[in-house]
C-alpha cells in the first residue's frame, strides 16, 4: 500500500524525471504551489480585487 508521501515523492518525479531532487526542483515546486490560492473570495481576495 502507497503511503502519502510515497505518492507525493512518485508525482514530484514525473513532473521532474531527474532521478535526484535538487534545490532548484523544490524551489520551482513551492513556487508552483504558491500560485494557486485555496481562498477563493477570503477577505482578502476580495481586498485585492478592490
Amino acid at each position: 500500500m502507497a503511503t502519502r508521501w510515497s505518492v507525493k515523492l512518485r508525482e514530484f518525479h514525473q513532473v521532474f524525471v531527474k532521478e535526484e531532487i535538487d534545490i532548484d526542483q523544490v524551489t520551482l515546486a513551492i513556487a508552483e504551489f504558491e500560485k494557486t490560492p485555496v481562498t477563493p473570495n477570503s477577505r482578502f481576495d476580495q481586498w485585492l480585487a478592490g
